[in-house]
């Protein structure tokens, strides 16, 4: 019996082209389906995440692709925000 280990290693390029891959999956904001879904307040908006999130795991999609925290700065205030894919923003909505 023979042990054959094999180790994948990407070069710095190509691990960006795959995020930038990545990247280009998330178009949509999950604050713009909270103001769609008029949530009361930032907890409906972060369970509504998490269950999308949920959703994705039960489903096998990664959640990578498809979700990433982002954060904006106004008036000395910095929140965050979420970036999802069309299939993201869907589960959330």
């Amino acid at each position: 019996m023979e042990l054959y280990i094999r180790q994948n290693y990407l070069d710095d390029h190509a691990e960006d082209f795959f995020h930038r891959l990545r990247e280009l999956n998330l178009v949509c904001y999950a604050s713009d389906a909270a103001n769609e879904m008029e949530f009361e307040n930032a907890s409906e908006f972060e369970e509504a995440v998490k269950r999308a999130m949920e959703l994705c795991i039960h489903a096998g999609i990664p959640i990578d692709g498809n979700f990433r925290r982002v954060y904006t700065c106004s008036e000395s205030v910095i929140t965050y925000d979420w970036k999802l894919s069309v299939l993201a923003y869907v589960s959330c909505a």
